[in-house]
């Protein structure tokens, strides 16, 4: 799972740097992206707009934004592509977010954004 992270990190670094920091207003974005995929928890820290480290775990400050769910759950969301609908407690194999719901709300579509490079990049690895 580091690789998928890692590439990740490259692909939001790289080709798709101009979309996540402009249209998808990361360039507003400092602090920490959270994604929890089963078991295994990646921290994504951003300095406005760009990647500078991925880690294992949860930082020692707690969750900023996040992400959520099971294989299922994210497998789901590939098919989706929407965070707002995968993330609707009436829908099944839904995602949760984690963090604080104004820092939710505030960076949304980057953290949205994120997740739709992050399902393309699993649906890549299978």
């Amino acid at each position: 799972m580091q690789d998928v992270m890692l590439k990740l990190k490259d692909r939001l670094n790289g080709p798709d740097a101009d979309t996540f920091a402009n249209k998808y207003y990361g360039r507003v974005l400092t602090g920490n992206i959270t994604l929890k995929y089963d078991e295994e928890v990646y921290t994504f820290a951003v300095h406005n707009g760009k990647i500078i480290d991925v880690t294992a775990g949860i930082p020692l400050s707690g969750v900023d934004l996040g992400v959520s769910g099971a294989k299922k759950d994210w497998d789901q969301f590939a098919v989706r592509k929407s965070l707002t609908v995968s993330t609707n407690k009436m829908n099944p194999n839904c995602l949760a977010h984690m963090g604080a719901p104004l820092r939710t709300r505030q960076n949304f579509n980057a953290v949205a954004y994120l997740c739709r490079v992050f399902a393309e990049i699993l649906e890549g690895t299978k």
